[in-house]
This record gives C-alpha cells, sequence and structure tokens, in this order.
C-alpha cells in the first residue's frame, strides 16, 4: 500500500474516493447477496412448511387406512372363532399378517423422494 503522507493532496484525495467507491460497491454487493440468501431461505422454509403438511397428511390417512384394516380383520376373525369357521379365522389371520408385514411408510418414503426429484411433475397422494 503507498504511504499516503508522500502522495500529492490532489492524489490523495483521488485515492480515497477511489476506496470509498470499491467499498460502496463491494457493500452493495455483499448486500445484494444476503438479500439473495434470506429470500431463498424463506422460499426453502415455506416449502419445507407444505411438504410437511402433505407428508403429515399422508401419514393420517395411510394409518386411518391401517386402522380400518386391523379393525375389519379383527371383527373377522371374531366372527370366524364364533361360527366355527376355519376358513373365515384363515383368511382374517393371512389379512392380519400381510398388514403387519407391509411398511406403512413406504408410500411416505415415496412421497419424500417424489418432493425431492426434479423429474417429477405430479404426485399422486
Amino acid at each position: 500500500m503507498t504511504d499516503l503522507t508522500k502522495l500529492l493532496p490532489l492524489e490523495a484525495v483521488n485515492k480515497l474516493v477511489l476506496a470509498w467507491s470499491d467499498y460502496q460497491k463491494i457493500h452493495e454487493t455483499e448486500k445484494t447477496k444476503r438479500e439473495l440468501i434470506h429470500a431463498d431461505r424463506d422460499v426453502q422454509l415455506e416449502s419445507i412448511r407444505s411438504q410437511k403438511d402433505v407428508l403429515r397428511d399422508c401419514i393420517k390417512r395411510t394409518f386411518k387406512e391401517r386402522a380400518g384394516i386391523f379393525d375389519k380383520s379383527f371383527a373377522m376373525l371374531d366372527q370366524g372363532l364364533a361360527s366355527g369357521n376355519d376358513q373365515t379365522v384363515n383368511a382374517a389371520l393371512g389379512l392380519i399378517t400381510t398388514t403387519i408385514k407391509e411398511n406403512p411408510m413406504k408410500h411416505a418414503v415415496q412421497l419424500i423422494q417424489d418432493v425431492h426429484n426434479p423429474n417429477v411433475r405430479v404426485i399422486e397422494i
């Protein structure tokens, strides 16, 4: 850096004005970058909020559906046991077993993957 005391007064003023101008440009550029970062953050947070709502709804419906399947399966099991109908008991136990083996979150996992996949244009819930 040049020693300002050795410069002519006009040169010193010119360098000072140039340094101030450079500072202002950098300041504005960085301010704009910060504003873009904040705007992007807001967009991303809103996206997370909406995805959370969709996921929550998907999970609620999945478990409500499963609860209904279990209710019907156990009612069928009760009927089969009460009537001594082995076929009804076997069918009820098969349905209960199949429902237990199925991962209830696979639909939610697929939904999350679809949300993050830029190639997926439409998501069916």
